[in-house]
């Protein structure tokens, strides 16, 4: 992390599984892994509309540094790299994700090895932001000074 006193909080690294016809507990028994979420299509709490998903990570109870929940994660998904090729080729989207409570000028930056390794894993990486402070529109102002409204 970078940014001096301006950090991500509240930071949570986790692989994202979802499909319009996901068994969650299809996918928990192929990963060998228990999810912290897990909803089938059309759960009244679904994760969107018509869709299931299988999410499984780590976050501030077991490291509030980003960079270790991510090397965790990585570490796991490398020992499963064959099932989420395999996820990915039955259609299902496959991604990690990284998600935080956001400031003004907050910064993270992500090692090269880091991207490499989620390179070789061939999956998509997104960043799902929160704000952290009351006016959410100023964060994006901040964010993408090229969009500024005039």
């Amino acid at each position: 992390m970078t940014g001096g006193p301006l950090r991500w909080e509240n930071v949570s690294v986790a692989l994202i599984v979802t499909r319009a016809d996901l068994v969650p507990d299809e996918i928990t028994s192929r990963l060998d892994w228990e999810p912290a979420v897990a909803r089938t299509p059309g759960s009244p709490s679904a994760f969107r509309p018509g869709v299931g998903c299988w999410v499984g990570g780590y976050d501030d109870s077991f490291s509030t540094d980003p960079h270790r929940q991510l090397d965790a994660l990585l570490a796991r998904l490398s020992r499963r790299a064959t099932v989420l090729a395999e996820l990915r080729a039955e259609g299902c989207t496959v991604q990690i994700d990284i998600a935080a409570d956001v400031a003004n000028r907050a910064e993270f930056t992500l090692a090269p090895a880091e991207l490499a390794t989620i390179a070789g894993l061939g999956l998509p990486l997104s960043f799902t932001f929160r704000s952290a402070v009351p006016n959410s529109e100023a964060v994006l102002d901040e964010l993408f000074p090229h969009l500024k409204r005039t």
